[in-house]
């Protein structure tokens, strides 16, 4: 049996596949190693264990992360890991290598992640070509979740939202100015908070000011995460993520305007990675990075 996860910052996905290709599906919390110890992960898993995961018979673990881009932090990962499944072979993966092998499988093109964070990578079909590096929601992240709330609540605290929008941001968050300050300068993970804001971009998404604040953060998300490849003009976009899938349509619009070849928008790529893992390299085990 193989253990298959997709970690992110705020939730992690996974799919536990029996040698009957029967399906066990759940879910914790983000296991992102920056924000998360090993005695930490173990203790989540620990919550969440049930006897239908046959913990003796995992096999093999191919976990997928965002942060998990280091020696250093894979190995917070592996080390939690490892105290729940013992006997199990555990391969560590950066989340964008997942988002790569889940869009476009042994075919070519620059997958987008777009959830709380945002990354991109150049993909042949075996490997990573290019990574624009990513900064994090201050100095870039442009088109995520973070970024988008951020955007948003920046708007509301300088009163540049429409006087409608406004009083609907107002009776929905009633917000205290301290405790923003606290939560974005000195909370556990800001990143986390600011995305939560995108709900409301998403409910308002007719109003002309929302529609224009996610369109500009694609547009800047696309013109770093894409322009940057070589010979981006031919190649095929795909992106994944709760935002790249919920916001859709700006999505499809603004890479239409700038032309770009987004071809296939997902919101999860973990049924994609067990198929990945079970059918397309089926008997595949290595731990190579590919």
């Amino acid at each position: 049996m193989i253990l298959i996860a997709d970690s992110g910052s705020s939730k992690t996905d996974w799919i536990l596949v029996k040698s009957n290709d029967s399906q066990v599906k759940f879910k914790t919390i983000g296991l992102n190693p920056f924000y998360i110890t090993s005695h930490q992960i173990s203790l989540e898993l620990q919550q969440v264990i049930t006897p239908a995961w046959c913990v003796p018979q995992i096999t093999h673990i191919f976990f997928y992360g965002s942060g998990c881009a280091s020696h250093d932090t894979e190995q917070i990962v592996k080390s939690g890991l490892l105290k729940i499944f013992r006997k199990a072979k555990i391969f560590i993966y950066s989340d964008i290598l997942g988002a790569a092998r889940a869009l476009f499988l042994d075919r070519a093109g620059i997958a987008i992640i777009l959830g709380t964070g945002a990354s991109s990578c150049d993909y042949n079909g075996h490997s990573i070509l290019e990574r624009v590096p990513a900064f994090g929601y201050i100095l870039g992240d442009e088109g995520s979740g973070a970024v988008l709330g951020r955007e948003l609540l920046k708007a509301y605290l300088h009163h540049e939202l429409p006087e409608s929008l406004n009083k609907l941001f107002s009776l929905r968050y009633n917000l205290d100015i301290e405790d923003v300050k606290n939560k974005v300068y000195s909370g556990d993970r800001p990143n986390r908070y600011l995305a939560s804001f995108a709900g409301f971009l998403s409910e308002n998404i007719h109003q002309e000011y929302i529609h224009s604040l996610v369109s500009n953060s694609f547009e800047k998300m696309f013109q770093t995460q894409v322009y940057r490849y070589p010979g981006w003009r031919e190649k095929e976009v795909r992106c994944l993520g709760s935002v790249a899938y919920y916001f859709s349509g700006i999505l499809e619009e603004t890479a239409h305007r700038l032309h770009i070849r987004l071809t296939k928008i997902i919101q999860s790529p973990i049924h994609e990675l067990a198929f990945y893992h079970t059918k397309k390299n089926a008997g595949k085990t290595s731990d190579s990075k590919l």
